[in-house]
């Protein structure tokens, strides 16, 4: 199976997203993620890369990347991190909708939301999120 991860930027909390699920699914899945507006950066977030680091998953190279038309075509699931990204892509992407899904779909009372302004204790919560979201997905 092959699972797109899609945030706003492609910086925060989709590249986070991406190395839990790849680390918790090494073999069984494809993982990559995609932002519908990626920050121009040569890597994620800082705070995303210490907190990946600090739950052992180290040495990570990010390169922000957009959401393509192939993207959703080669993806048999489309996650969302948040509901105005999941709006985002159906609006842009209707004929892909039956492969679109919120990310927390298994979790929905956890709410991902952005976290690239929030303060460190802020944004350490929404990594710990994801982290519970990701450790009860099942695909």
């Amino acid at each position: 199976m092959k699972i797109c991860i899609v945030c706003y930027a492609n910086y925060c909390r989709s590249p986070v997203a991406e190395h839990l699920f790849k680390n918790k699914f090494p073999i069984q899945h494809i993982f990559f993620s995609r932002g519908l507006s990626p920050k121009t950066s040569s890597n994620m977030d800082p705070r995303s890369q210490k907190y990946l680091e600090n739950v052992g998953i180290k040495k990570i190279m990010h390169f922000p990347k957009k959401i393509t038309l192939n993207d959703l075509k080669e993806s048999d699931l489309i996650l969302a991190l948040d509901p105005l990204i999941l709006n985002d892509l159906n609006l842009k992407f209707p004929s892909y909708r039956f492969k679109i899904k919120s990310m927390n779909f298994m979790c929905p009372k956890i709410i991902l939301q952005d976290p690239y302004t929030l303060n460190d204790e802020g944004y350490v919560s929404v990594m710990r999120k994801i982290t519970e979201v990701c450790e009860k997905t099942e695909f």
